[in-house]
């Protein structure tokens, strides 16, 4: 499925992850996130020997829907929304009307897609909840997200690990802190900011604002 913006509305709080090499993204896909790699995938190629299986698999890994797009065959992040509504696909047909608070999983009803949701046969195949209802008509719900991004490991936590890939940043604003290697580097204003406790670089000298 070729990129569509389905992002409706809501706070999306996106983070930039590494996407796998080989892997092509398109903005809107579902996309889960490999540990054996440390990179986003889209869904279609999540593991499973059967459908019920990749339904887990997805939602179990589950991260969020791609903002941006990456050819395969390249290296680079993809941004990606962890909140938010969004419009995807789903089956239309007898018996796939859904009521508001429809717990949803990913692929056709069948098979996994990149871009479509249908209703999930049980809570542990959800990466979504329906927020309008939706006739058997229409082929399309409006899906609330449900992002597994904080049992990840992909960001600190009381007993995690922030791991970044190089090249990989945490973004503040206009400011971030990224990997080179083994090196960090900071993006700090140069003028000391007037908030108390905000970091600065004073000519190479990293400073603590006293506030204003």
């Amino acid at each position: 499925m070729a990129n569509q913006f389905r992002f409706v509305r809501g706070d999306v709080r996106a983070v930039s992850l590494p996407a796998y090499a080989a892997d092509a993204v398109e903005i809107g896909d579902l996309v889960w996130w490999d540990a054996t790699n440390d990179a986003v995938r889209p869904a279609s190629v999540v593991s499973g020997a059967n459908y019920t299986e990749k339904k887990t698999n997805l939602a179990t890994a589950f991260v969020g829907v791609a903002l941006s797009a990456k050819e395969a065959g390249r290296t680079g992040q993809v941004l990606v929304a962890t909140e938010g509504d969004f419009l995807f696909a789903a089956p239309s047909g007898d018996g796939t009307g859904m009521e508001v608070g429809q717990i949803l999983a990913g692929g056709n009803g069948t098979a996994m897609a990149n871009q479509t949701v249908s209703a999930a046969s049980s809570t542990a195949e959800v990466i979504g909840v329906a927020v309008a209802s939706k006739s058997t008509s229409e082929t399309a719900v409006y899906c609330r997200i449900l992002s597994q991004l904080s049992h990840l490991g992909l960001h600190a936590s009381a007993v995690g690990t922030l791991n970044l890939a190089d090249g990989a940043a945490i973004i503040f604003g206009s400011r971030s802190l990224s990997r080179s290697g083994n090196n960090i580097l900071a993006s700090l204003p140069t003028t000391n900011p007037g908030v108390a406790g905000a970091l600065w670089n004073d000519n190479g000298t990293v400073k603590v604002s006293a506030g204003t």
